[in-house]
């Protein structure tokens, strides 16, 4: 419990830092941050895998300006993924939004997006040893997020049976497990030493993702049915 108390004020920071360099962006100087004015319960509710990471960098001692930029690294590509939701969606969810925007919900999730990348960016470069380290990051953070977009594209042609085992290896481990494995593609190409704890929580957190998918085809059997999306039942 105090790891995570610990954690969540971290990650604020980390959204304050990402405020900051957004705002250098003249869009993002009308961002406005919905997280960092909840409670303490609310908060920790919306950020649980987000804090869960910041745990994960503080029990391995990273010290603690890398780890920051590691969250934020991890806050922009979580912009990126729920901006593309959004506009897939027609949604406004995030937990941060234009104001007043454009006007138009494309526009201001693209424009997020492109902000949002800009300053993953700046952060990857902050935190890197060398120019090679910080384009082999960024490499791998994009790569990681196509695959979860092809996965995504697959999980939505419900008429392609595909078996239990072929469920879990093309679509739950990389909508679930690697999705959740951005957030450590950055440290594990970026702290030497740790390999091998970075490897263990790689392994965990993969097994993580892989059983929230599988809870949602359970919650999501009937809507997966109607929409013609592949479901593990």
């Amino acid at each position: 419990v105090t790891l995570l108390a610990r954690a969540a004020r971290e990650h604020r920071r980390v959204e304050e830092i990402y405020g900051r360099l957004l705002s250098r962006y003249a869009l993002g100087k009308t961002a406005l941050p919905g997280n960092l004015s909840l409670g303490i319960q609310k908060y920790f509710e919306r950020n649980f895998f987000s804090i869960l990471f910041m745990s994960i960098f503080i029990s391995l001692k990273i010290p603690r300006e890398r780890r920051l930029l590691y969250g934020v690294i991890l806050h922009c590509a979580r912009a990126i993924v729920t901006c593309t939701d959004n506009i897939l969606d027609n949604e406004r969810k995030g937990t941060v939004h234009l104001a007043p925007g454009t006007g138009n919900n494309v526009l201001d999730n693209t424009m997020l997006m492109l902000m949002s990348y800009g300053v993953m960016s700046g952060a990857v470069k902050a935190v890197a040893d060398d120019e090679s380290t910080s384009d082999s990051i960024e490499r791998a953070l994009l790569d990681g997020m196509s695959s979860v977009a092809a996965a995504e594209g697959l999980a939505s042609r419900g008429s392609q049976m595909l078996k239990p085992d072929e469920v879990i290896k093309q679509i739950h481990q990389k909508i679930g497990g690697e999705l959740l494995g951005l957030a450590l593609l950055a440290p594990i190409k970026n702290e030497p030493g740790l390999e091998q704890q970075l490897a263990f929580a790689s392994k965990g957190v993969m097994n993580i993702g892989v059983a929230l998918q599988m809870m949602d085809d359970v919650t999501d059997i009937e809507d997966d049915m109607v929409a013609h999306r592949v479901n593990l039942l």
